[in-house]
């Protein structure tokens, strides 16, 4: 059977506006280009909203762009606004739409990571198994267990005396948990 994948949408389109200087087909394109980078590695955005705007508060400088960006995520909003700095990659405004993005990729980075510390992870399963395969150089192996699929593990979670008595065929009991790679055995004992 043939599945497509399909590509997430934002929950509502990104608003995009522009004070102090004309809309551009090009800064536009650009931005949305930067807003599907972001739901990419984000993809749970629900709202955005951008403005570019240009100010002259520096005068013997010229104008300067500034780019806001303001993002509603589950759990919380992201706000960033790029103004001035001192090597006035502002002064030109894809140096400014780039580098608030940057700031807001970073920001969710730090959203998701606070978020994800906090779920609620399984327990592990306490089940028995036969060893499959051991790389001693390496040190893992895989065991398989009761439906056939095979499990990963670490020689160093095992004690010394157990270590030696790993091979191919030896019946052991194990914790499994699920981790962000897939199963894996937390405890190894040989029965």
């Amino acid at each position: 059977m043939l599945v497509r994948h399909q590509e997430r949408k934002m929950q509502v389109s990104p608003s995009i506006s522009f004070r102090g200087m004309k809309s551009s087909p090009v800064f536009e394109s650009f931005l949305l280009e930067k807003v599907q980078e972001l739901e990419r590695f984000y993809p749970r955005i629900t709202s955005c909203k951008i403005v570019v705007y240009r100010t002259d508060r520096h005068r013997q400088k010229g104008k300067v762009f500034v780019v806001g960006i303001d993002l509603i995520v589950p759990g919380g909003e992201i706000v960033v606004s790029r103004e001035v700095r001192r090597d006035h990659t502002h002064e030109d405004a894809m140096g400014a739409i780039r580098e608030a993005f940057r700031e807001a990729r970073r920001m969710l980075e730090d959203h998701q990571r606070k978020h994800t510390s906090h779920r609620h992870k399984e327990a592990p399963i306490s089940m028995q198994g036969e060893v499959a395969r051991v790389f001693p150089d390496e040190g893992y192996g895989f065991i398989e267990i009761f439906d056939g699929s095979e499990v990963y593990f670490r020689l160093d979670l095992i004690s010394p005396y157990q270590w030696k008595k790993i091979d191919i065929g030896a019946k052991v009991g194990l914790m499994v948990a699920e981790g962000d790679a897939g199963p894996f055995a937390q405890k190894v004992v040989v029965l």
